[in-house]
């Protein structure tokens, strides 16, 4: 949590909208938590976030995907494990139209960074994680990654995501 240069914690407080005020009506904030090192020693110090004026939809997703997609090529990244909530925006048609269409051309160019999209399990039973509902996404998972990475295992079932590449 960011803090004040006392070492107080940032709060938000939420503010009455007026008709006459020129700012937006909404806010929007992507962001990315990288996790990089070892299952065991997790490195999770770096978060990319931009802000948007308006509501999250699905062009304003493709496009933080363009911009995280760049920098991590800059960086020597091929790959792009991306775990992400259910939100319209983020399985919507045009997303998954442009992540596939992404995907091929970086395949066909040997350039940039193929993403490989999760989306978390919709249903869970708390009192039972190890019975979470996938259905086929689960199955997909391990078809993928073993054939595409080698060594791979997917515990869709907890939520986490270990790939060795």
């Amino acid at each position: 949590m960011p803090l004040t240069s006392q070492d107080q914690p940032v709060r938000l407080v939420e503010q009455a909208w007026r008709k006459d005020d020129p700012d937006p009506k909404a806010l929007a904030c992507y962001g990315v938590l990288w996790q990089e090192g070892t299952p065991q020693a997790p490195d999770r110090s770096q978060m990319w976030l931009r802000f948007v004026t308006g509501r999250p939809v699905s062009a304003i997703t493709i496009q933080f995907l363009e911009w995280c997609g760049e920098r991590l090529s800059k960086q020597g990244k091929t790959h792009w494990l991306l775990i992400w909530d259910n939100a319209s925006w983020h399985k919507s048609q045009m997303v998954r139209t442009w992540i596939r269409a992404h995907n091929r051309q970086v395949k066909q160019t040997g350039k940039g960074v193929r993403i490989l999209p999760f989306l978390l399990p919709t249903r869970a039973s708390l009192a039972q994680p190890d019975r979470t509902q996938m259905g086929p996404r689960q199955a997909e998972c391990r078809r993928t990654e073993r054939g595409a990475f080698g060594q791979a295992t997917c515990r869709t079932d907890l939520c986490v995501l270990q790939v060795s590449l």
